[in-house]
């Protein structure tokens, strides 16, 4: 069987804070793997990691596990997908 793994980081880059739900991230995943029938699992985690500037950043992660997906396809970003139906919610 074929894995492939992305961790999604929740914390906005400039602001360093976490924009929305754990929740809501999952479900945008969710619907971006449904649509590109994409089999996967998805794990909740915690981490932290020293920024560039030396700062000590605590973060809310994701892991998304695809399985036997032979191609990873271009996906936006669970937060744009947030930002985008957040905007227009008839576009979910």
């Amino acid at each position: 069987m074929l894995e492939s793994r992305i961790y999604v980081g929740l914390l906005d880059k400039d602001t360093r804070e976490q924009m929305y739900e754990i929740e809501d991230y999952k479900l945008r995943l969710r619907g971006i793997c449904k649509t590109y029938k994409a089999p996967f699992s998805v794990t909740f985690m915690e981490g932290g990691y020293f920024h560039d500037d030396g700062s000590w950043v605590e973060e809310n992660s994701l892991m998304v596990t695809l399985l036997n997906v032979p191609e990873i396809p271009s996906m936006p970003s669970p937060a744009a997908s947030a930002r985008n139906s957040t905007r227009n919610p008839s576009s979910s």
